[in-house]
């Protein structure tokens, strides 16, 4: 952000291997046990995986938008800031359940 408020110039690309650190770690976090797809890592590129239908997956730095033109065509757009929410958010649902169970009398 600083780079871009100074330069004008905006975030990198997300390299591949950032890219599956951050797709496997939600991946692994979030079952998807009972999900009609799947992911899947192939020739440096992410996929999701339904049936016989195979669609890009890209994580893109947050400060770029979905329309940026470096986010491949007919991809699905992921910003690295909302996966990392998200596990935050998955660990908290998981580990410090926010539910209340005390009996009273």
């Amino acid at each position: 952000m600083l780079d871009w408020s100074k330069n004008k110039k905006t975030a990198e690309p997300i390299s591949y291997d950032r890219q599956v650190t951050l797709i496997k770690g939600i991946k692994e976090m979030a079952s998807l046990e009972g999900a009609n797809f799947d992911i899947v890592f192939e020739k440096s590129k992410i996929y999701s995986v339904k049936g016989n239908r195979k669609t890009e997956i890209y994580v893109y730095p947050a400060m770029w938008n979905t329309n940026d033109k470096m986010i491949p065509n007919g991809a699905i757009p992921i910003s690295d800031k909302i996966i990392v929410n998200s596990m935050l958010q998955l660990k908290q649902f998981r580990f410090n359940l926010p539910f209340d169970f005390s009996i009273s009398t």
